[in-house]
């Protein structure tokens, strides 16, 4: 599996599910070509990864993957994520991390790890 910058060929289905007007790089799981999902490094203050798995793949370690990846290319020493509590799947990816702080919200948990 490789995770690439984002070209242009998929910048018109990530303007569907990704908030653009915070700064950020965006990238590609692959796997043998066949694009698994997406991942956005934010320059923010919270939520600073944004991940998404294509529906046909969820279920198969691609978001614990592709969340990993992602957290090694962050170059901060903490990162904030705010997941819906709906989000039973990325909760779980999340909360195999050491050094997680948990602050439940009524429509999120917030998680601070750190690296």
């Amino acid at each position: 599996m490789q995770l690439q910058e984002v070209g242009n060929e998929q910048l018109e289905f990530l303007n569907k599910v990704i908030d653009f007007s915070v700064p950020g790089k965006n990238f590609v799981l692959k796997n043998d070509e066949k694009i698994i999902g997406y991942s956005r490094i934010n320059n923010a203050e919270e939520d600073d990864v944004f991940i998404y798995i294509k529906e046909e793949y969820r279920g198969n370690g691609y978001g614990k993957e592709l969340f990993k990846l992602s957290f090694e290319k962050m170059q901060k020493n903490e990162i904030i994520l705010n997941i819906s509590k709906q989000n039973i799947q990325m909760q779980k990816i999340i909360e195999n991390y050491q050094n997680i702080k948990i602050i439940n919200e009524p429509k999120y948990i917030k998680y601070a790890i750190k690296k």
